[in-house]
């Protein structure tokens, strides 16, 4: 079983992926939380073995590489949706691990968040990403406001946020999220949480 989270930059996903993870410890149920961005796309695997391959005393030569255009590239929008296609054979291959396991793999963050960041609208390609990629057993969508999520976390600015919840409105025009929880308000969000969680697990 796998279980995504979704939703703007500080709008609260982490706190409920605590929260779920809390349930799943006082409940014995076993599970796995891991990060698109940390772990399960090719950007991830590429940063890891950027960060294995340098020490310390090379924080000088990494910050220049970063200026290269080798790793601009890799970090332009172009780039960025041919790499989406390696992430659905990633996550297939992943789906198809936690079909046989017993664990529950709680994911933050899906390719709704990655199609979000590499589109200003939902042409033909996009269209054909959201019908490609794994759908994941239960998929939540976190709402807030982005005054809001702008307050908690304040990575980016108001206006962006508002056009990036916009973008998020397309993508589930063509590929439907399971649940959108409100969290305005942390204890009434993570109590709709678990009264999900409770059903779907039955």
């Amino acid at each position: 079983m796998i279980i995504t989270f979704s939703g703007l930059d500080g709008s609260g996903k982490t706190t409920l992926i605590r929260c779920l993870e809390k349930y799943f410890d006082s409940n014995k149920i076993s599970y796995n939380s891991s990060s698109i961005y940390g772990q399960l796309s090719i950007y991830a695997m590429i940063r890891n073995l950027r960060s294995l391959s340098s020490k310390d005393n090379e924080r000088a030569n990494t910050e220049k590489k970063d200026n290269s255009t080798t790793y601009k590239f890799f970090r332009s929008r172009n780039a960025k949706k041919f790499f989406l296609l390696i992430d659905i054979i990633i996550l297939s291959f992943v789906k198809l691990y936690y079909s046989f396991s017993k664990k529950i793999l709680i994911i933050d963050r899906y390719f709704f968040d990655f199609l979000m960041e590499v589109t200003d609208d939902i042409r033909l390609y996009q269209r054909f990403v959201c019908f490609l990629f794994p759908t994941p057993s239960l998929s939540f969508f976190i709402e807030t406001d982005p005054i809001l999520a702008f307050n908690r976390k304040g990575e980016y600015d108001i206006e962006i946020l508002t056009n990036r919840r916009k973008i998020y409105n397309k993508i589930f025009k063509y590929r439907s999220i399971d649940y959108i929880i409100n969290n305005n308000d942390n204890t009434n969000a993570e109590e709709e949480l678990i009264k999900i969680i409770k059903l779907e697990l039955k």
